[in-house]
């Protein structure tokens, strides 16, 4: 007589049904929470948005595609009256960026222009012991307009007319300094082109890159011989304007996953445009060995993440971001801000 076969039916149903009910939890709570946020944001009258931008034509570039998320806590102890937040909205841009789904958590009080960026605005009233998050996420399909792709193209498909403000000393970028005269004098070339390789290395030769707090501009930097991005960033720009060639900072992230916050630089060139450099070096040495043994170290001149793709947030301002809040509140509160990355690669 043959032993009857266990039958498992009514296990593996039991087992889908808990299965399907955690899985439909977990789908809940998110929404849920995702609801709770909207709601909170309705009941202030700013929902989210998505922001629509023009797409301008493609040039024919390699292309990467990333998804970045980008959150700002807002954290308050004590009562704050009024706080204000302003962050850029990533631009849309052919040869650099094309940012696509771009959706804010809160609805902006407004969104000004200030001649190079766009820059939206929260305004956050009678905030007591709480956190507020504001969200930027989106894609972004990014390419590198870099002098040697710039010369492939050969097109400058935005020209602009105005570039005094790239050529004047500023914040930071104190090219009417004599020092920083005297040494923009002494750097030659016989094309656009070659002057600004020259200050590109010249940059990369006099700075050793150091992590330091704050910014501390292009003539500090050149009289302590370090800093980091956006030292190198400033130098340059600086040693650029003292030859009467203009150039901007640029603030954003590197597309990838760590260390992602970086300043680097866009030198105006009649023939190519806007184009990308990124002076940075990273403090790291090359052995150079003979039969075996240790000769010298030589410092590495390549730039920081020569072959990487950045997702830019504004111009010619060395932060991506500004909170400020009344002086009075200062007794009441203070409020501090997060700023947390996300970066992934599309595959």
């Amino acid at each position: 007589m043959r032993k009857k076969k266990k039958d498992y039916t009514i296990i593996l149903r039991i087992l889908f049904i808990v299965f399907f009910l955690v899985f439909a939890f977990i789908i809940y709570n998110t929404a849920a929470q995702r609801n709770a946020q909207y709601l909170k944001a309705l009941n202030e009258g700013r929902p989210p948005v998505i922001i629509q931008q023009n797409i301008p034509k493609k040039i024919n570039l390699q292309t990467e595609k990333f998804k970045f998320k980008y959150s700002y806590i807002l954290s308050v102890n004590g009562t704050v009256k009024s706080l204000t937040l302003k962050v850029p909205i990533p631009p849309n841009e052919a040869g650099k960026q094309i940012i696509s789904n771009l959706q804010i958590s809160y609805k902006p009080d407004t969104i000004v222009n200030d001649g190079v960026n766009k820059i939206a605005e929260f305004t956050f009233k009678n905030l007591s012991n709480e956190k507020r998050t504001v969200t930027f996420e989106g894609y972004a399909d990014l390419q590198s307009y870099n002098l040697e792709n710039a010369q492939t193209v050969n097109k400058n498909s935005y020209p602009e007319d105005d570039l005094s403000k790239y050529l004047k000393p500023e914040l930071y970028v104190e090219s009417d300094d004599s020092m920083i005269k005297r040494i923009s004098g002494k750097i030659k070339g016989s094309t656009p082109e070659e002057i600004i390789h020259n200050i590109y290395e010249y940059t990369q030769k006099s700075l050793t890159y150091t992590y330091i707090q704050g910014i501390s501009g292009a003539k500090k930097a050149l009289n302590d011989k370090k800093g980091k991005c956006s030292e190198y960033s400033a130098v340059m720009i600086a040693l650029c304007r003292a030859k009467n060639i203009p150039a901007r900072v640029v603030t954003g992230n590197i597309a990838r996953e760590k260390n992602t916050k970086h300043n680097w630089v866009e030198v105006y060139f009649d023939k190519y445009g806007w184009v990308t450099f990124d002076p940075t070096v990273m403090p790291t040495v090359v052995n150079i060995y003979n039969n075996g043994q240790l000769v010298r170290q030589e410092k590495r001149l390549a730039p920081f993440a020569a072959s990487a793709k950045y997702i830019i947030s504004a111009r010619n301002q060395f932060s991506p971001y500004f909170v400020s809040y009344s002086v009075a509140d200062n007794k009441n509160g203070r409020a501090s801000v997060e700023e947390i990355i996300e970066i992934h690669k599309v595959k």
